[in-house]
């Protein structure tokens, strides 16, 4: 019997650096996005310590509001991209299985 190892072994190896770097790529928007809001959120309580009067508040309210829609234009962003890798995995991975049993 003759035994092809790489036939065998070889689609499962790309499949797994396919997951692999999926993984890598959703986990680095993950980590951009965590220390995004936690930059956002410090300066926000920052700004909130300096408040000392009404137009202080007024002008803190107008920021808030102006970062937590950049950050929400920032994360609509992200989704798409999130969006591509998982459209790319699923390409990708159906290119390798349809390889597999094509030969």
């Amino acid at each position: 019997m003759n035994f092809d190892y790489e036939k065998i072994v070889g689609p499962s190896r790309e499949l797994g650096k396919l997951a692999v770097k999926s993984f890598e790529d959703l986990a680095e928007i993950q980590i951009k996005n965590l220390s995004e809001c936690s930059r956002i959120g410090v300066e926000s309580l920052k700004s909130a310590t300096e408040i000392s009067n009404i137009e202080g508040l007024k002008n803190y309210l107008t920021e808030q509001t102006t970062l937590g829609k950049a950050y929400a234009e920032t994360l609509a962003a992200d989704m798409k991209t999130v969006g591509e890798i998982s459209q790319n995995y699923v390409n990708e991975s159906k290119k390798i299985v349809e390889g597999s049993i094509a030969s």
